[in-house]
């Protein structure tokens, strides 16, 4: 990941980094959710909320196919490095 730091604004990702990032629909014959991440995904036209465990969604302990997810985007005051981590406190 490139990353460079502006002064008073901190770090700059590049276009191609921000792409991935940001909450869009994928294809899971394209790309899986990792495993147990919390994720969005359409079944019978609706969108659930659920997790990627072993292999297929889970909503309320049912496991549930569907062919379109998303990963839930990051809180407020979350910062971006690798993984989403979530501040506990003010720097």
């Amino acid at each position: 990941m490139s990353e460079a730091t502006i002064p008073a604004q901190g770090p700059v990702y590049d276009a191609a980094d921000a792409i991935e990032r940001a909450p869009r629909w994928r294809d899971v014959a394209d790309e899986l959710p990792q495993e147990a991440q919390e994720v969005l995904f359409v079944r019978g036209g609706k969108t659930v909320h659920g997790a990627w465990i072993g292999g297929i969604f889970w909503h309320s302990n049912q496991k549930m196919a569907a062919a379109y997810w998303m990963p839930l985007p990051l809180p407020p005051n979350a910062k971006v490095s690798g993984r989403p981590h979530y501040e506990t406190e003010k720097e």
